[in-house]
């Protein structure tokens, strides 16, 4: 039922955002509708399609342990509308995960939402920028303060000739360890971070 609620949504048309029919990624009323916010402890701005209950969460879902990597587009496409003006300069990066997580999934479900939503918003993607330098194991059943020692130092930004705007792509934010740390690794190199687009925000 799930699988099939979910390909409907792609061939029949379903708001990525609130799970309405449309003929779109996102529904007019959507369309007119500011992101969800959240800030980080650093702090970085979190804009993201909705909730991860909600049906924004249910793609990624699909995405994520499902292999239908189809959804990667449809997730990027309506990230493409939430872009603000003043980050459309800056290049996307993804959350990388570690070699040995992309062997055993085989593809970074957050590089393939920024490829989509590179593509639509015209914005360049910077995939080898950041590495995963450690392996943190899932971060779903931690709380808060374990979440941000589990990611303590997990991040590494390679040297680039030139310092960038960036704004980091990920599937799902919950505490916003995960991106806190990215930022801080790019920010080694002189990066600036501008923000985050996510999917879905966990609480």
């Amino acid at each position: 039922m799930l699988l099939q609620s979910l390909l409907n949504s792609l061939f029949i048309g379903t708001c990525t955002r609130c799970g309405a029919e449309c003929r779109t990624d996102t529904c007019p009323s959507c369309s007119n509708t500011p992101p969800r916010q959240f800030y980080t402890e650093l702090p970085l701005s979190v804009l993201a399609l909705g909730l991860y209950e909600d049906a924004p969460g249910s793609e990624v879902r699909a995405l994520k342990y499902h292999e239908s990597t189809v959804f990667a587009s449809h997730l990027g496409w309506a990230l493409a509308r939430i872009v603000p003006d003043k980050w459309r300069h800056a290049v996307l990066v993804p959350v990388p995960l570690h070699p040995n997580k992309l062997a055993e999934r085989g593809y970074n479900q957050s590089a393939l939402i920024a490829r989509a939503l590179g593509k639509k918003s015209n914005m360049l993607v910077h995939w080898n920028l950041l590495e995963r330098s450690h392996e943190t194991g899932s971060q779903a059943r931690l709380k808060r303060r374990a979440r941000k020692k589990n990611m303590a130092n997990a991040f590494k930004a390679r040297t680039h000739k030139r310092a960038l705007p960036i704004v980091l792509v990920d599937d799902v934010v919950t505490t916003g360890s995960t991106v806190d740390e990215c930022a801080l690794a790019l920010r080694k190199e002189n990066h600036q971070v501008l923000g985050v687009l996510t999917c879905a925000l966990a609480r």
